[in-house]
C-alpha cells in the first residue's frame, strides 16, 4: 500500500460491480488528449449524509497494488454525483481503476454505519465482438453498449468511418477451428453499420456486421480480433482483456449451424429411423379331427419381427442458405417409408404393412418480429414458420396387391409459443448453450393426395372402389421431451376418402416412448414402446392394433450437411 489511507479501513468493504447504466450507481472513465476524469454517481440507496470523509481515485497493478492518483474533491449536497480528474500522463491502460469513498452512510435499517465504498471504474462505451443471427448471420458483430445515456456517439462513428470504405484496415482476424488446428488469418472484405445511434436516442447499442474473407467457418471455432487503435478514443473498452481497457477479443463460437439456424436445425426428418421389435407368444391351438385321429390340443409358439424404417439416402440437396422473409427451397429426391410384419396379414397384424417410395421437396418461410427490449438490446424471433411440402410417391401394401401413384400437398405450420424441443438449447446471439431439462412441440398440418390407383388384387367387393384417388387429411404431431434421453409423442392423422363412397373415413393414432441410451448430434439410440392402431393409405390391408417394445435407431449421417 502507497497511502496511510489503507491502514484505517474498517472491517466493512462493500465493493459492487456492476451495469454500469446511469440510473444505477458508476464510475464512469473519460478521456482527452490532456486529461482524465472519472464521474461517479452514487445511488441514492447509499444515502450519504454529508461531504464524504476521505478517498479518491486509486489504480490497481497487476500486482494487486493500489495506488492513490487523486483524493476526492469537495462535493456539493446531496454528495451522491462528483469527478475527479488527472493528467492524462497518469493514466496507464495495463492498470485498473477504482473509486473509493469513506463517509457516514445509512444502511437498509436506517442505521449510520461509517464503511467505505467502492465503485469499479468502467468506460462509457464497451466493445464487444459476438455473433448475431439476425443482423449478421454470416460474419461477426462489433457491438457497441454505451454505458451511459449522454455518449456522443460521433466520437465512435468518426473512428469507424473509415473502414466503410477500406474495411481490411479495421483490424487483424484470426480464426481457429476446435480440434487443435492452426489459426488461419483472415481479412474483412465489408464493414456496414446496421444501427446507428445518437445522443438523443434512448437505445444504447449499436451493430457494425464485419464479414471476412476467407467466411466464417462451419464449424465450432475461436475469433481473435486485434481493432485498429488509429484514432479509437480511449474511452471505449473491449470486454475481454485483463484489464478491461484494451481492443484485443479472443472468444469461441459455436458452429455456423448452431449458431444461426436454431429456429430451423434439423426441422426436415432425419436420413435414417429404423425401429424394429420381435414378439413371441405361445398359445393353445386346437387341431381338428381326422378319420384317423382325435381331435387335440396343441401348445404353439407363433413368433412375429416388425420392421418400420424411413430412409432418405439424400436429404436437403440444395442447402439454402437460412434467411427470414423468404421463401427456401428443400428438396429431398428419393425416400423409403416401409412399415410390415412378418407372417400372414390377418386382422391381427402387427403393422401397417405397406410400403412408401417416392421424392418431396419443401417451401419454408421464417416470419421475422424484432425489437427492443427495456435494456435497448435488439431481440428477435419466428412466430410463425411456414411449412408448405409437395411430392409424389408409390404407396403399395406388403403383398403389392394394391398399387397406387399419388401427388401431395401439405401444410404444417410451426408456431415459436408451441415449439421449443430439447434441442432448442442455444441463446440468440453469442451461441451460450441454456441447458433445460424439458421441451416440447407441437405441428399440426393439413393435405391433400391426388392420384390413380393402377393395379388392385383383393377379392371383388359389392362396391367397387374407384381408380382415381381424391383424399383430403389433417392432423398433428405432439411430442414432450423429458431431459435429453426420454421422449413421449403423440400422432393424430384423420383422412377423408374420395375413392371409396361407403367408407369415406379412417382415422390413425400412435402413441410412443422412447428411452435413448445414446443422445448424439449424429445419431442416437435407444428403446420404444409404442401403441398403434388405425390404417394409412393405401388402406389396402387390415388396420393396426397393436402394442410393440423394441429398438430405434435414427440418424443424420450427412452430418453439418443435415438440418
Amino acid at each position: 500500500m502507497n497511502t496511510p489511507l489503507f491502514r484505517v479501513l474498517p472491517t466493512v468493504l462493500v465493493c459492487l460491480t456492476f451495469t454500469a447504466l446511469a440510473r444505477a450507481q458508476t464510475a464512469i472513465f473519460y478521456a482527452s488528449d490532456t486529461t482524465v476524469r472519472v464521474r461517479v454517481n452514487l445511488a441514492p440507496k447509499i444515502n450519504p449524509t454529508a461531504q464524504p470523509s476521505a478517498g479518491g481515485l486509486y489504480s490497481i497493478d497487476e500486482n494487486g497494488n493500489w495506488t492513490q492518483l487523486a483524493p476526492l474533491p469537495s462535493i456539493p449536497s446531496p454528495y451522491t454525483q462528483f469527478e475527479i480528474t488527472i493528467p492524462r500522463t497518469q493514466y496507464n491502460p495495463e492498470h485498473k481503476y477504482q473509486v473509493v469513498v469513506f463517509g457516514f452512510f445509512k444502511n437498509a435499517d436506517d442505521v449510520m454505519i461509517q464503511p467505505s465504498h467502492s465503485l469499479v471504474v468502467t468506460l462509457p462505451l464497451v466493445l464487444s465482438i459476438v455473433r448475431d443471427k439476425v443482423n449478421c448471420p454470416d460474419g461477426l458483430t462489433l457491438l457497441a453498449r454505451a454505458q451511459v445515456a449522454d455518449y456522443n456517439w460521433d466520437r465512435y462513428y468518426e473512428w469507424l468511418r473509415p473502414f466503410e470504405t477500406a474495411p481490411n484496415g479495421i483490424a487483424t482476424i484470426m480464426f481457429q477451428a476446435s480440434g487443435g488446428s492452426d489459426p488461419v488469418n483472415v481479412r474483412a472484405k465489408q464493414v456496414s453499420i446496421i444501427t446507428r445511434q445518437s445522443t438523443a436516442t434512448v437505445t444504447r447499442n449499436s451493430r457494425t456486421c464485419i464479414l471476412t474473407e476467407p467466411g466464417i467457418p462451419n464449424v465450432t471455432f475461436k475469433a481473435t480480433v486485434n481493432l485498429d487503435e488509429t484514432n479509437l478514443p480511449a474511452d471505449i473498452a473491449g470486454q475481454a482483456s485483463a484489464a478491461g481497457l484494451s481492443p484485443t477479443y479472443t472468444v469461441s463460437f459455436p458452429k455456423r449451424e448452431d449458431f444461426k439456424e436454431d429456429t430451423s436445425k434439423r426441422i426436415l426428418e432425419r436420413n435414417l429411423d429404423l425401429g424394429v421389435s420381435m414378439t413371441s407368444s405361445v398359445a393353445d391351438e386346437e387341431v381338428a379331427a381326422t378319420a384317423t385321429t382325435p381331435k387335440t390340443i396343441l401348445r404353439k409358439r407363433t413368433t412375429r419381427g416388425v420392421l418400420d424404417v424411413r430412409f432418405a439416402p439424400w436429404m436437403d440437396v440444395l442447402q439454402p442458405v437460412i434467411r427470414e422473409n423468404k421463401w427456401l427451397h428443400f428438396l429431398t429426391p428419393f425416400y423409403l417409408n416401409a412399415n410390415v410384419a412378418t407372417g400372414k396379414i390377418t386382422k391381427d397384424t402387427l403393422a401397417l404393412n405397406r410400403i412408401l417410395f417416392g421424392f418431396e421437396g419443401e417451401l419454408r418461410y421464417y416470419t421475422s418480429r424484432r425489437w427492443e427490449d427495456e435494456d435497448g438490446n435488439n431481440r428477435h424471433s419466428n412466430p410463425i414458420w411456414h411449412r408448405l411440402k409437395y411430392g409424389a410417391q408409390h404407396a403399395s401394401d406388403r403383398d403389392f396387391k394394391q398399387d397406387e401413384f399419388t401427388g401431395k400437398i401439405e401444410y404444417a405450420p410451426i408456431f415459436e409459443a408451441l415449439y421449443n424441443p430439447y434441442k432448442f438449447n442455444f441463446t440468440g446471439n453469442t451461441g451460450e448453450k441454456i441447458q433445460k431439462w424439458y421441451g416440447y412441440a407441437f405441428q399440426p398440418r393439413v393435405g391433400f393426395e391426388i392420384g390413380r390407383t393402377y393395379h388392385r388384387d383383393n377379392p371383388a367387393a359389392v362396391i367397387k372402389p374407384s381408380a382415381n384417388v381424391r383424399r383430403f387429411y389433417f392432423g398433428g404431431d405432439l411430442g414432450f421431451d423429458l431431459t435429453g434421453h426420454t421422449n413421449f409423442s403423440v400422432t393424430d392423422v384423420f383422412y377423408v376418402r374420395g375413392e371409396l363412397p361407403e367408407n369415406r373415413t379412417q382415422n390413425y393414432f400412435k402413441g410412443s416412448f422412447d428411452l435413448l441410451f445414446r443422445r448424439g448430434d449424429v445419431t442416437s439410440s435407444g428403446v420404444f414402446l409404442s401403441f398403434e392402431r388405425g390404417q394409412l393409405p393405401p388402406f389396402a390391408t387390415p388396420p393396426a392394433n397393436v402394442f410393440k417394445v423394441g429398438f430405434r435407431i435414427v440418424s443424420n449421417y450427412c452430418k453439418d450437411a443435415c438440418r
